[in-house]
């Protein structure tokens, strides 16, 4: 299965393509049984990863956490 990661919003807010070393946030709009929100996010979205470290390297802990979820297309958060 493959995962799209969706760079829009990153890229609207920061005029660029996410990279390099820094604080890093996925989300999915996931909406299916068992889902598990976040506070605060908007109803139908689902954190995934948040963290510090390279792009490269959060963006793999993403997919692999979207992979054992069945989801599809995870987010870069702004």
């Amino acid at each position: 299965m493959a995962i799209t990661v969706n760079t829009n919003e990153y890229q609207f807010s920061h005029g660029r393509k996410p990279r390099g070393y820094g604080a890093w946030f996925f989300y999915s709009k996931n909406t299916g049984p068992g889902t598990t929100y976040t506070v605060g996010m908007p109803d139908n979205m689902q954190e995934l990863v948040w963290g510090t470290g390279t792009y490269t390297e959060m963006k793999k802990v993403a997919i692999a956490k979207a992979k054992e979820e069945g989801i599809t297309e995870i987010i870069v958060g702004s």
